[in-house]
């Protein structure tokens, strides 16, 4: 049985990003010079210096005098469904996918060092979340799914907020939630009018197999990666145990339990293979 597929993991080399001081100050690197996460590109003097890290692995590829590097990285893209349209970048956050009753607690916990973070909040932001993390000065929040009155007030805000899943309670594709958890430098840029969380990695951090080309569609096997679309488990992702003609049945990421959907709603689901323990 044929069906659509949607890349959730793209591995891109060769990515410019640019990382720039917030006012005039010192350029520490040049055009060529190798970096990694925490090499410092510059400062700002003032009373509290602010320093400039580059945040990635890569090169120097243009220094614009006392205001910004360009930098030429690896990145793994993770699209999102739905965002607001901001470029921010800062650290991440992932907290291990809490219930929808525990996320303002974690919340709450971390509430002294969220300032400027980019917070994966879980499987669903809701307003009151979504608020207190204005509060709190943070970058950007990332989740699985969001109504559309939270996300109409994120619209308004200037806070970021990015969906892997789509509008409602639809939980983080369980592909895409292993790479936030694994992201070796915690380091992230978000490009908004893109739909982008660009996750850095190191060169030779993936596997020896090439990025594989986007399919379209393709035909579904046991164990292919797969996201449903009926009432009862609308945007929920797993596993194929089964196909029988127009009928697929899976078993979910999240609760185990085995669905049987029949065609089309389903569609298949693939994505770059990359193994952060590798070096």
């Amino acid at each position: 049985m044929f069906v659509p597929v949607v890349k959730k993991i793209i591995y891109a080399n060769g990515v410019l990003l640019e990382r720039a001081l917030p006012a005039e100050g010192a350029l520490t690197v040049q055009t060529g010079d190798e970096v990694e996460p925490f090499t410092k590109l510059g400062a700002v003097n003032t009373p509290n210096e602010h320093l400039l890290l580059s945040g990635v692995w890569g090169l120097v590829e243009r220094v614009t005098e006392k205001r910004a590097v360009l930098l030429k990285t690896q990145v793994l893209d993770l699209p999102f469904v739905a965002c607001t349209q901001q470029a921010c970048s800062g650290e991440l956050l992932v907290f291990p996918n809490p219930s929808e009753l525990l996320e303002m607690q974690y919340l709450e916990k971390f509430a002294k060092n969220v300032h400027d973070k980019i917070i994966y909040i879980g499987d669903f932001i809701n307003a009151p979340v979504f608020d207190r993390a204005v509060a709190l000065g943070v970058a950007g929040l990332v989740g699985g799914g969001i109504d559309k009155q939270t996300f109409a007030l994120a619209q308004k805000s200037s806070v970021f907020v990015g969906v892997f899943g789509g509008f409602g309670k639809i939980p983080t594709p369980g592909v895409v939630f292993e790479v936030l958890k694994e992201v070796p430098n915690r380091y992230v840029f978000v490009q908004g009018q893109r739909r982008l969380l660009r996750v850095p990695v190191p060169n030779g951090h993936r596997n020896a197999q090439p990025p594989t080309p986007q399919k379209l569609v393709k035909e579904l096997a046991v164990g292919d990666l797969v996201q449903v679309f009926d009432l009862a488990h609308f945007g929920f992702t797993g596993k194929v145990e089964s196909v029988q003609g127009d009928t697929i049945c899976v078993i979910l990421d999240k609760s185990k339990s085995l669905v049987c959907v029949k065609v089309p709603n389903i569609i298949g689901l693939s994505a770059d293979t990359y193994d952060a323990r590798k070096s």
